[in-house]
């Protein structure tokens, strides 16, 4: 998928029908085919085609053409859509191979790999990153096994947190993976729906509320008003609030690591939206 973009350039061809976006590029060094679904370029895998455009043929510099209102550019050698709002969900698979099997890991330290893999029943998600740092991945492990699997709060209201916490993080790993889950907790759908849109949360279960209103503070605030703290401390008390922003901190750290890794989830999984 390499193109140089200071090289001589070659030619460019993008076609379309109402299946799929297709550029072909050809040079005397190679030819090149790659597909593009609503102005986002992926790999040439044509299982995932799905989308349709309009066609553009030509020269090219740095600019290489247009699908439909999106200009295109090659950029570092590789092919993003001009406007880098979206530029970052052109990359399909994380910045680094992930970690999959113990093997990947140094023979000393394999032992983080197996106590992360039998808490969890599988290797999966951030710790396929984290797991770089076997070290760091084991201790993070421990943590979320308490956070996730033991904490004192009633499942619902920890899924609502972590959906909050997704939310102002923009993470769309994190919200993708526990939007089911929280379903399957009984988060009501108003709240979800609330949370994933960031609207009002007049009409919500009085619970779910307060969870969100106090997340959105102190992830978008750097802080929490009295009102919103006492809603919470009055119905879980200080240890139940100090879980609650032990787990709006912990799921904060999964998506930064989530974010900057770039791990996306399958194009089938919920969006964040």
């Amino acid at each position: 998928m390499i193109v140089n973009p200071c090289s001589t350039p070659g030619s460019f061809t993008i076609s379309a029908n109402s299946a799929f976006t297709h550029l072909s590029f050809s040079d005397s060094y190679l030819d090149l085919n790659i597909f593009a679904v609503d102005g986002e370029w992926i790999a040439p895998s044509l299982d995932r085609i799905v989308g349709s455009s309009e066609h553009w043929i030509g020269p090219s510099d740095r600019t290489v053409g247009s699908i439909g209102t999106e200009r295109v550019r090659s950029r570092g050698g590789f092919l993003f859509p001009e406007d880098d709002r979206t530029a970052d969900m052109t990359r399909r698979t994380p910045r680094v191979p992930e970690i999959t099997s113990r093997e990947q890991v140094p023979a000393g330290q394999r032992d983080r790999f197996d106590r992360i893999e039998e808490s969890r029943g599988s290797v999966r998600g951030p710790f396929r990153l984290l797991l770089y740092s076997p070290e760091i991945a084991d201790r993070v492990g421990h943590l979320g096994a308490y956070v996730r699997y033991e904490s004192e709060l009633p499942d619902p209201v920890r899924e609502v947190a972590i959906l909050t916490t997704a939310r102002a993080y923009d993470c769309a790993y994190e919200y993708a993976a526990h939007e089911p889950i929280a379903r399957e907790a009984g988060v009501d759908e108003g709240s979800i729906r609330a949370i994933a849109h960031d609207e009002p949360l007049e009409g919500l279960r009085e619970v779910d509320a307060a969870v969100v209103r106090f997340g959105r503070e102190l992830l978008g605030d750097n802080r929490v008003s009295d009102d919103a703290f006492d809603a919470v401390h009055d119905r879980f008390g200080t240890a139940g609030v100090t879980e609650l922003v032990a787990t709006f901190g912990y799921y904060g750290m999964l998506a930064t690591v989530l974010n900057a890794f770039e791990m996306h989830p399958d194009a089938d999984a919920p969006a964040l939206p």
